[in-house]
């Protein structure tokens, strides 16, 4: 193991950070999106199967959208309803420990 030295800054730190998506944050932010009235701008989704599981259940939806790498965008509200029943894949199974 090698050994960091860290120095303190003198003055104030201007850094830009981008750390990884939460699956459970972009879901419920998927959701919100597709309730609100209006359009909604989602980064950073994370691209684990919970995740696509909320996006392939927003195709059976009524409100529009548009995926591309860096965002998606959803045009939700009062007519926008998920299917009854959404097939949740491996998103929906216990963890075996």
């Amino acid at each position: 193991m090698s050994d960091i030295c860290l120095s303190i800054p003198t003055g104030p730190v201007d850094a830009h950070i981008s750390v990884p998506g939460s699956k459970s944050i972009a879901n419920r932010a998927l959701v919100c999106a597709m309730l609100a009235e209006g359009n909604s701008v989602i980064q950073g989704l994370p691209d684990g199967d919970d995740t696509q599981v909320l996006v392939d259940a927003l195709f059976e939806t009524k409100c529009l959208f548009h995926i591309d790498e860096a965002a998606v965008s959803i045009d939700g509200g009062s007519a926008s309803r998920l299917p009854t029943i959404i097939d949740a894949r491996l998103a929906g199974q216990k963890s075996q420990r």
